[in-house]
């Protein structure tokens, strides 16, 4: 729908209770749709499209997508002053199963403002609500969206001055709010990010620097990880601030993790509680005040406690000593969460094997434990393909089982690599220093 005269306006109101959606609504500049009852897609379509418009609007009612996948809900392209508010999306695909295209409402360039507010969105093969290649300015507030495969919001590819707040996240599979690809001075304040894959992540996978991004007064409960800031090789996540966000009950892994590739990611006053590990990497984190408000420490967070609770024997218990023979030092064993009297198992001790199979490799992984409880040391890897220079790696490792032992005491991680096949070799340092 067209309209010449720039001082004209189309209101177009769909009054019935059923409205069959056998064809795509494809608006024009000042353009608003308002919608009383439930519009039922069939499938292969997209309920409603713009490209190029100006001062559009779409209020009200229901879009149920019938669970039929491979097309949008609402797809607009290059559009400037756009309002989607107190619409309600159903069905667009099973949450456990992804599907190409089928995000529910998709914004690609634009111009400002381009504002959702008070929308349900709720079971979606992809995305929620998707910004890319994004010149608009979003505004998203109080927003419901759960159960979709990918990320309930997601601020792609140079989304930048968005502000994402007091929206609802629940049940997603990937994240609940994604900041990503070289997506830069974006606000996300007072969201509640509930039993997602990820609460909140910011990352940079395909292009970066994703930064300048404040991340502010939310609350992450019950996500399988609480807030991750990281980047693949060869990008970077930086200059970020998280400031005052609750993070709660992480069922598998950490509450607050600032992985490397970046650095100046600064937190400040998280509060974390009954989470299953507290802090993952902190790699790229600037503290202000301590990580976290979750307190006591566990009893052995230094190693003169360990040291202290260690039936020694008579043998060396300094830190360069080794009691059992095993050529690692007490150390070495105490940031392991190793015995240093007796034999350790070899399967206990670090290892590496070659990954060729995942994409961007081929990958060295170095698999190796970590004592939970061990707050005054760091892991300090360096890499060299001479054995005469040796080079920093950004401990960035995953945790691949929270809890080998049964105990509590330690996590299994892999710290993955990139090979160069340009050099005949390579050679990996394990070090352990004082924090």
């Amino acid at each position: 729908m067209t309209i010449r005269d720039p001082n004209a306006v189309i209101v177009l109101h769909l009054t019935a209770t059923a409205i069959t959606g056998d064809s795509t609504l494809m608006l024009g500049s000042n353009t608003c749709v308002i919608i009383s009852g439930t519009i039922s897609l069939n499938p292969g379509i997209t309920a409603i499209t713009a490209l190029n418009a100006g001062n559009v609007s779409v209020s009200g009612g229901t879009i149920d997508g019938g669970n039929f996948t491979g097309r949008k809900g609402i797809d607009f392209d290059g559009c400037f002053r756009v309002l989607i508010d107190h619409v309600t999306f159903l069905n667009f695909g099973d949450k456990n199963t992804r599907v190409a295209n089928s995000d529910v409402i998709e914004f690609s360039k634009g111009g400002s403002p381009c504002i959702v507010g008070y929308c349900t969105l709720n079971g979606g093969a992809a995305r929620g609500i998707w910004t890319r290649d994004a010149t608009a300015r979003f505004i998203l507030t109080d927003n419901v969206i759960s159960n979709m495969n990918m990320d309930g919001i997601d601020l792609d590819a140079f989304t930048s001055s968005a502000l994402a707040k007091f929206n609802s996240t629940n049940g997603n599979i990937r994240t609940g709010i994604f900041v990503e690809e070289a997506a830069k001075h974006n606000q996300v304040i007072g969201n509640t990010c509930n039993s997602n894959g990820m609460g909140i992540n910011l990352y940079s996978y395909a292009v970066g620097p994703t930064s300048y991004n404040s991340i502010i007064c939310n609350t992450c409960g019950a996500n399988v990880r609480g807030i991750r800031l990281g980047a693949l090789t060869g990008f970077l996540t930086e200059h970020n601030f998280c400031y005052n966000n609750s993070i709660l009950n992480t069922t598998l892994t950490a509450a607050l993790d600032s992985q490397g590739r970046g650095t100046e990611n600064y937190w400040s006053q998280q509060y974390l509680n009954g989470n299953a590990i507290p802090i993952g990497s902190t790699s790229s984190a600037v503290f202000f005040n301590s990580p976290s408000q979750e307190a006591p420490y566990p009893a052995a967070a230094t190693y003169s406690r360990w040291q202290e609770g260690i039936a020694w024997r008579g043998r060396d218990s300094s830190v360069t000593g080794d009691p059992n023979v095993n050529e690692v030092s007490n150390l070495m064993e105490y940031a392991l969460d190793l015995d240093p009297v007796n034999s350790a198992s070899p399967q206990n001790l670090p290892f590496g094997t070659m990954d060729t199979i995942s994409p961007g490799g081929p990958w060295f992984v170095y698999t190796f434990r970590r004592n939970r409880n061990a707050l005054d040391v760091v892991f300090r890897p360096t890499i060299s393909s001479d054995l005469i220079r040796w080079d920093p790696i950004n401990d960035d490792s995953q945790i691949v089982n929270p809890d080998p032992d049964g105990d509590a005491s330690a996590e299994l991680r892999n710290l993955r690599i990139l090979t160069n096949s340009n050099e005949p070799m390579g050679f990996v340092r394990w070090g352990v220093g004082w924090r």
